[in-house]
């Protein structure tokens, strides 16, 4: 018990050994800096390409890069697939196409070059009163295969769940600009009417398809 809270307050050395017959928890530039690894044992590689390592049948091997919203599994042909998260916000006062903005502040997310993604968006439409209300899915495949050439590929799959109007909808667009392609979703509204919109978008990305 006096590891384990010494350990979860914080500690100056390098590693730790979880319980006495555990794996020990090295951190540091590079694993191959530990001098007697042990079978199992885990090492966080830290700074600008961070990644976790577990010792197996004698060698380090690399167990995938975890940030901020962002899971990445990077395999040894460095293809990484990556699972995404992002929420955009919006409103629409008429019946013409608005694009929704990454957390509300006008920005997309920008699609990595050498890249093929899965999306699947859940959006929320509500009107300020109150009689007008949507929530629908859109689903779909972007690829980015050439800069500021990225594109939705087909149609999205789009399914309703509650709907008050038909003009109410969503839908998925790639904007290149120059040499770079954002992520972004457009919505219709009512005329005269002002509506709050959220789509909560998951992706599963796969970079590095040269």
């Amino acid at each position: 018990m006096t590891s384990a809270t010494f350990n979860a307050k914080g500690t100056s050395n390098p590693s730790f050994k979880i319980h006495k017959s555990g794996p020990t928890l090295y951190q540091g530039a590079d694993p191959a800096l530990v001098t007697d690894p042990k079978e199992g044992d885990l090492y966080v590689k830290v700074g600008d390409d961070s990644f976790t390592f577990q010792y197996q049948s004698g060698h380090w091997q690399e167990t995938g890069k975890v940030k901020l919203g962002t899971q990445t599994l990077r395999g040894q042909n460095n293809v990484n697939v990556s699972s995404n998260e992002y929420v955009y916000y919006g409103k629409t006062v008429n019946s013409s196409a608005q694009r929704l903005s990454l957390d509300g502040v006008g920005s997309e997310f920008v699609i990595p070059l050498l890249t093929s993604g899965q999306y699947q968006i859940s959006v929320i439409g509500s009107s300020l009163d109150h009689n007008h209300h949507v929530a629908m899915t859109v689903k779909g495949l972007y690829v980015n295969l050439v800069p500021g050439k990225g594109q939705v590929l087909g149609s999205a799959a789009q399914e309703v769940m509650y709907q008050t109007d038909e003009a109410m909808t969503a839908d998925v667009v790639v904007t290149n600009t120059r040499l770079v392609s954002s992520f972004s979703v457009v919505v219709s509204g009512l005329p005269g009417t002002e509506i709050m919109w959220s789509a909560f978008i998951h992706t599963t990305t796969v970079t590095g398809i040269a």
